[in-house]
């Protein structure tokens, strides 16, 4: 059994018996989303630093604070080391090279070990509102006001929290970008919703989604 299997293997026998601290998943993902893409097709496992100094022999843990969580995708293979003290990033790891962590160290996050669905994480009650940014991608004037409108009939949880003109104005077809992971799945309904595409955000908007969920760009077929 190899390191990392056994890493898991404690973990997720701990976080059957551990009583849940509050679960702040969604936060941790969208604060993370901000400073790395993160997975799309997998919902990751996150666990709470609790005493840093059983930790110091780990690769990745070494680093640890308490306090700081471990953001874990099994399928992308790799570890990730976030402080919420100071939203930044402190390392990322390969999975293989994280070995057996006390498990009384680490303190599982409520619906996060990988036993739990992608759609407990991602469901309207775990993301209670899907903060949207939309950006008219042509020169038709009130185009922002038009896909508003449409979106919010259909997705009330939805709440637009700007308009503005995107930097390019010919696009063709209407954009759905996902800024936070959390809600990849409202995205896609969002996106299927209003016959967009659903991608990265385009090199020239720059930062135009890092207070949001997600980015809507209307392009010309929504005219």
């Amino acid at each position: 059994m190899t390191s990392s299997i056994v890493f898991f293997y404690l973990y997720r026998k701990e976080a059957q018996k551990s009583k849940a601290p509050k679960d702040d998943s969604v936060q941790i993902l969208k604060d993370v989303g901000k400073l790395m893409d993160l997975p799309l097709d997998e919902t990751p496992t996150i666990a709470t630093v609790q005493d840093k100094t059983k930790l110091e022999n780990q690769p990745l843990l070494k680093k640890a604070e308490n306090g700081d969580r471990i953001i874990i995708y099994t399928n992308a293979k790799k570890a990730i080391l976030y402080r919420p003290s100071t939203k930044k990033i402190i390392d990322v790891v390969p999975i293989n090279t994280v070995s057996p962590a006390p498990t009384e160290s680490l303190t599982p996050v409520q619906n996060t070990p990988a036993a739990a669905s992608p759609s407990a994480l991602l469901s309207p009650t775990a993301a209670k509102q899907v903060d949207a940014i939309i950006l008219n991608g042509t020169e038709k004037v009130g185009l922002t006001n038009k896909v508003e409108t449409q979106l919010l009939a259909s997705f009330p949880e939805v709440k637009v929290i700007d308009k503005d003109n995107a930097k390019k104005r010919d696009y063709d077809k209407t954009l759905v970008v996902v800024i936070n992971p959390a809600v990849k799945t409202q995205a896609e309904n969002i996106a299927k919703s209003l016959g967009a595409e659903l991608q990265s955000l385009p090199q020239d908007e720059g930062a135009a989604g890092s207070s949001a969920d997600i980015v809507i760009i209307a392009g010309k077929d929504r005219i």
